[in-house]
């Protein structure tokens, strides 16, 4: 069985969600750079 991690979204995540939004990005660009900008590793896919 895998171990892993589940992220999530905190209230300031959907705050700049919102802010990207409302600068014309799509949410779903504006949601994939939120999570980026909360990954501190990369782990290769074994």
């Amino acid at each position: 069985m895998k171990d892993s991690e589940v992220k999530m979204l905190d209230e300031n995540d959907h705050i700049f969600i919102e802010t990207l939004r409302n600068l014309g990005m799509s949410r779903n660009v504006a949601t994939t750079m939120a999570y980026l900008m909360n990954v501190t590793k990369l782990h290769p896919v074994k």
